[in-house]
């Protein structure tokens, strides 16, 4: 298990490749990173820990720590990952703590970009034939932030997939994750037609500074499906969201 710190530049330390790469799987812990080209530490860049425009797994990671702002990732988008030009990002049972998406100001404090997606950024790629593609598998979002997308924000024309995972049966959970200015407490999915699937997950605590404590959609389609496996085993949970 690596711990991999530090002020990083282009949205290293892991710069995952092209759509042409061949899957990589990764697993460790990430604190502290910061996607900036400025000696003051300020985010430039998207990716504070990750930037893929590959086909990457992150197993069972950690990012971020819990219950410590200061060992957080930060970026201008996507506090810890940032998933662009039709990549393709497998999070399997990892963990996200407090990570923010901080967005860019100008020299008066005012807001010339909103920041989207505390955790994870998925942006797509501007032909619309290539979506860029997030799937979740178990694991938890706690604490991030953003103006958008507390904890992801799915751009419009990409593709979001929340799943347990298939070999523990463990569910992902949202919980106290935070859109500062506008929609999407825990997730924000874009205008453009999309389906956004939600399978076996779990949802408390999470605020909008506008709509959408949970979930904010704009377009397109929701598929919400729980498992019913016979038992008093719940889920999918929707619960204290504002």
């Amino acid at each position: 298990d690596k711990l991999v710190t530090g002020v990083q530049t282009c949205a290293l330390p892991i710069y995952a490749g092209d759509a042409t790469t061949a899957s990589v799987t990764i697993g460790g812990t990430f604190r502290r990173n910061k996607a900036t080209t400025r000696d003051d530490g300020t985010p430039t860049g998207d990716g504070g820990a990750i930037f893929n425009s590959g086909y990457l797994t992150s197993e069972s990671s950690t990012f971020g720590k819990s219950g410590k702002t200061a060992e957080a990732n930060t970026a201008v988008n996507g506090g810890a990952v940032a998933n662009e030009e039709g990549g393709h990002f497998v999070s399997r049972l990892s963990n996200y703590y407090s990570n923010s998406a901080t967005g860019t100001k100008n020299a008066k404090g005012d807001i010339t970009e909103y920041g989207k997606g505390g955790a994870i950024y998925n942006k797509k790629i501007d032909d619309d034939d290539v979506e860029s593609i997030v799937e979740i598998q178990g694991g938890t979002f706690t604490s991030n932030q953003a103006d958008y997308g507390g904890a992801i924000y799915n751009d419009e024309g990409s593709r979001l997939i929340l799943d347990m995972d298939s070999l523990t049966g463990k569910i992902t959970t949202f919980s106290s994750n935070t859109s500062r200015s506008g929609y999407g407490g825990a997730i924000y999915k874009g205008t453009y037609n999309r389906i956004l699937s939600i399978i076996d997950s779990s949802f408390t605590g999470n605020t909008a500074y506008r709509n959408g404590g949970a979930i904010a959609m704009m377009r397109g389609d929701l598929n919400i499906i729980a498992t019913d496996d016979n038992t008093t085993n719940t889920f999918l949970v929707f619960s204290s969201n504002v």
